[in-house]
């Protein structure tokens, strides 16, 4: 059988990514990225996905990146060929915001009580 090809344009929108469009075609996917779409949100990407019927999987790679309208002042570039897979990069991204909340949620508290606790056990308090 013969492999699915498609083009999906992820945008940064609430500090996450977010599905805007899926092509066919990858220089309509691009043209729109590096367009329209770009002028509107902080950062866009241009995702490639390729449907292996015989092996029944999808493989996805990052084909372009576009951080340039982001406060964090990254660089519009296409993205090496990640080899068919969801980059590290890409997960770490994703994940970033979650570990930073968790620690302020739950290590804040945590250290808190620990000096509170240390100051009883040492007889200051």
């Amino acid at each position: 059988m013969t492999a699915t090809v498609s083009y999906e344009i992820h945008v940064m929108r609430g500090g996450r990514w977010v599905t805007s469009g899926i092509y066919q075609d990858r220089s309509e996917a691009l043209r729109d990225a590096r367009g329209p779409v770009r002028k509107r949100h902080l950062g866009v990407r241009v995702i490639e996905e390729i449907f292996d019927p015989d092996r029944d999987r999808f493989v996805t790679r990052t084909i372009y990146r576009d951080n340039s309208c982001s406060q964090s002042g990254g660089n519009e570039a296409p993205v090496a060929d990640a080899g068919g897979a969801v980059t590290f990069e890409d997960m770490e991204e994703e994940q970033s915001g979650f570990s930073t909340i968790t620690f302020a949620l739950l290590g804040v508290p945590t250290i808190l009580l620990a000096g509170i606790g240390t100051l009883f056990w040492l007889g200051l308090v």
